[in-house]
């Protein structure tokens, strides 16, 4: 149950491939790879009696056809051991950036030896990759949720500083809103004395002028 091709791509880019035997599975490849997927999806479509298995990781998809027999899951061993193999070669940056085949030099004869790896691989290999496989998805996990943490922890500070800030804006509102008060009750009071004041001096010269025309009289 032998894996017989294998492809990396960016989008529609095909960036490194590999058969280990002849048929048209590159060209079927290209038909899958003009659907767009989220990351980290994992999905296997069959064509006759081959199995086109496809993973998406960040930028890059994972493709290897295998015979309808094969175990999916350790299709998928494969590939995840295809995109381990690209981040310790140091390829990655490259791979998400470059043109088309350009990586096909260096990854091509790696890609192809652990295409034979895996067709040959015993019950323990597989099982090795599988419990791989499943350690890796827990980090990612662990990764995760450690970001959202501090997302949240962050959103928290922000929730603080804000409410911190609503305080001391309702204070300062306050007192400006006391200063203008007091403000005003001068005024006020300013315009009530002046209004004292000249009301006195009218009653004065009204006052005056009684006692004027009485003087006058007499």
């Amino acid at each position: 149950m032998p894996l017989f091709f294998g492809l990396v791509a960016r989008g529609k880019v095909v960036l490194c491939d590999h058969a280990e035997v002849s048929g048209n599975f590159e060209a079927l490849s290209q038909n899958i790879l003009q659907t767009k997927r989220e990351d980290g999806s994992k999905i296997s479509y069959q064509n006759g009696r081959y199995l086109f298995h496809v993973s998406t990781v960040r930028l890059l998809t994972l493709i290897c056809v295998t015979e309808d027999t094969f175990e999916r899951g350790v299709a998928y061993c494969f590939l995840s051991r295809v995109y381990d193999e690209l981040s310790s070669a140091g390829l990655l940056e490259k791979a998400n950036t470059c043109g088309p085949y350009a990586i096909r030099t260096e990854f091509g004869p790696k890609l192809g030896e652990l295409m034979r790896e895996f067709s040959s691989a015993d019950k323990v290999t597989v099982l090795q990759s599988q419990v791989k496989e499943v350690t890796q998805v827990m980090t990612s996990n662990i990764e995760h949720v450690i970001a959202r943490g501090e997302a949240l922890s962050d959103l928290e500070e922000r929730s603080e500083l804000l409410q911190n800030s609503s305080v001391e804006f309702r204070n300062n509102a306050t007192r400006l809103k006391r200063k203008v008060l007091w403000k005003s009750i001068k005024l006020w009071v300013a315009v009530v004395v002046v209004l004292v004041m000249v009301l006195a001096i009218i009653a004065a010269l009204i006052a005056l002028g009684v006692t004027g025309k009485f003087s006058t009289k007499k």
